[in-house]
C-alpha cells in the first residue's frame, strides 16, 4: 500500500513542484488519483505502470489546480482505448463543473469517449465504501467547498488528504489517529481565513495521535522558510516532513 506523490505545489507554483496531487495503489485494491490539476497529466504519463489502472479520481474541490488535468486524462484514456468505468468523486456540482470544463477543452468529448464516467457527488461528514475501501469526508474552511478525506485501505491503516483550507473541528475529528496526513500548509503564519498555516497545524497535532504529517501546497513565497521550519521542528509523537514529487510513501 503506497501513495505516489505527483505534485506538492500551490496553484501558481514556479518551483517545479506541480499542483498538489497523489495516487494510491495497493495489491488487490483500486488505484485512486487524488486531485488532478493542470500540471499533473504529464507527471501521470511518466508512471506508465500506474496511471492506466486508475479506477477512480477523488476531487477535493473545484478549483482549476485540482481539476483541469482531467480533460487531458480523459482524452489519453480514449486514445488508449480504455473500456472500464472511471468513477469521479467530488463535492456538489462536480459533474456539471467537469463536463463543462472538459467540453471547453475538447468539444464533444463525451460523445467520443469509449468508457463510462460515473460521477458521485459527496457532502460533508459523509462516509461511503468504494471497492471495499472505506472513505469519510469533512469540510475545510476554503473559498470553495472543499472535502478533506480519510481513506482506510485496511481496517488497521488509514491516510488523510486535506485538499485546501483552514482546519475545522470536523477535520480534526476526521484526522484523529490516522497513520498519514497530507495537509495543505500555505504559510508559516496566518495568511487569511481560507488556508491552513503552520502555526494552526502545530497547535493541533500534539493531541492528534497522527503518525506522519506531510506539509503540501506551500506558497511559493514561503517555500524556503517552510522547509527550514519543518526541518527544525522537533515532535515527540509524530514525523513532520515536506514530501517531494516522485516520492513513494508507504503505509
Amino acid at each position: 500500500m503506497q501513495l505516489l506523490v505527483l505534485g506538492t505545489g500551490e496553484a501558481f507554483d514556479d518551483n517545479g513542484l506541480g499542483n498538489t496531487s497523489f495516487i494510491y495503489s495497493g495489491k488487490g485494491q483500486p488505484t485512486i488519483l487524488f486531485d488532478c490539476g493542470y500540471q499533473i497529466p504529464e507527471r501521470l504519463w511518466q508512471s506508465p505502470k500506474i496511471y492506466p489502472h486508475i479506477d477512480a479520481v477523488y476531487i477535493t474541490h473545484l478549483h482549476g489546480d485540482h481539476t483541469m488535468g482531467l480533460a487531458p486524462l480523459f482524452i489519453r484514456f480514449l486514445e488508449e482505448k480504455r473500456k472500464k468505468t472511471l468513477t469521479v468523486f467530488g463535492p456538489r456540482g462536480v459533474q456539471k463543473n467537469i463536463e463543462e470544463m472538459a467540453g471547453l477543452a475538447y468539444s464533444s468529448i463525451f460523445k467520443k469517449i469509449t468508457f463510462a464516467i460515473e460521477f458521485k457527488e459527496l457532502c460533508c461528514d459523509q462516509e461511503f465504501v468504494y471497492k471495499k475501501m472505506k472513505f469519510a469526508c469533512a469540510h475545510s474552511s476554503h473559498s470553495r467547498e472543499n472535502l478533506s478525506v480519510r481513506v482506510w485501505p485496511s481496517q488497521k491503516k488509514s491516510f488523510c488528504i486535506s485538499g485546501d483550507g483552514a482546519l475545522t473541528e470536523a477535520m480534526m475529528r476526521l484526522y484523529q489517529g490516522t497513520d498519514l496526513l497530507l495537509q495543505e500548509v500555505f504559510s508559516p503564519k496566518p495568511a487569511g481565513v481560507f488556508h491552513c498555516d503552520l502555526e494552526m497545524l502545530l497547535d493541533y497535532t500534539d493531541e492528534s495521535d497522527i503518525k506522519k504529517i506531510g506539509v503540501t501546497h506551500i506558497s511559493r513565497h514561503y517555500l524556503k522558510e517552510m522547509k527550514r521550519l519543518v526541518s527544525n521542528h522537533k515532535a515527540r509523537t509524530y514525523k513532520l516532513f515536506v514530501p517531494k514529487p516522485g516520492q513513494k510513501i508507504s503505509l
